[in-house]
């Protein structure tokens, strides 16, 4: 694309999957990508046309939740970026689901729990706030098969279903995806994937399986605690340590930008 391209919803999740597509390893896509900006981020399963996909502008929020199959492996994950100016809203609610993301992934837990008992790591920052979200906080995640992979899940009721109640164990791949949705304004997600690993006898925890910055533009970092801000900073190095080796000296310097301590 040239510089000073315009973007709508579409084009920008074009560039996504094809730049997936230009992996040897790809497979197929996971699902359709959805590719939210500004008020459309709120609809949860959001899908851009081309005749009606919204401009995209140097401010606000954008959503995009992109996966792929490929030879070694399933991808999900989303981001939501700054593409300029936010307000205070939408900066408190990407820090509150942030934190969410962030504590989820580093907690540790007894063996014998379900999602149901760690559902609350994500959502307490924003219950603190009354906010919530209407969907589930993680799932199982397939090998080339459905995303959405069963019994395992992360969610806050137990399930009617007592097989999907199932405890987790070391080698489980599971999302972690806290979001906030405020009708015809904005929508936030982050989402990993991660593995279930054992910590010490008889606990267990969670690895990040996806390396991929989060953006620091829209943080209030007033909002997070000691712990919070230490949780970002030892995930954007694990993405710097991961990916930089295979990037140019200016690629790497990017990164590092993109990556740094807050």
């Amino acid at each position: 694309m040239k510089e000073g391209a315009k973007f709508t919803e579409k084009t920008a999740s074009d560039i996504l999957d094809n730049l997936r597509k230009e992996d040897e390893l790809f497979l197929d896509l996971s699902f359709p990508t959805i590719s939210g900006y500004a008020e459309n981020g709120a609809i949860v399963h959001y899908e851009a046309e081309y005749e009606t996909a919204k401009q995209m502008e140097a401010k606000g929020l954008y959503l995009f939740d992109s996966g792929a199959t490929y030879k070694d492996g399933t991808t999900d994950v989303t981001r939501t970026i700054s593409l300029g100016e936010n307000t205070y809203e939408e900066k408190l609610h990407y820090t509150l689901v942030t934190i969410g993301m962030l504590r989820l992934l580093n907690t540790t837990f007894r063996r014998g729990a379900i999602g149901a008992c760690l559902d609350i790591k994500a959502r307490e920052a924003l219950w603190d706030y009354g906010l919530d979200y209407n969907h589930g906080t993680g799932h199982g995640v397939g090998f080339v098969n459905t995303v959405h992979e069963a019994p395992t899940s992360i969610r806050n009721k137990i399930n009617k279903d007592v097989y999907r109640n199932l405890e987790f164990e070391p080698g489980m791949v599971m999302s972690d995806e806290p979001g906030v949705y405020i009708s015809g304004k904005h929508g936030i997600r982050m989402e990993i994937l991660m593995n279930v690993v054992e910590k010490q006898e008889g606990f267990l925890g969670f690895e990040s399986l996806t390396v991929a910055p989060i953006d620091s533009e829209p943080l209030l970092v007033d909002v997070m605690t000691k712990k919070d801000i230490e949780f970002y900073n030892k995930y954007q190095k694990q993405v710097y340590d991961s990916i930089s080796y295979g990037l140019s000296e200016e690629e790497k310097a990017w990164l590092k930008e993109l990556t740094k301590e807050i």
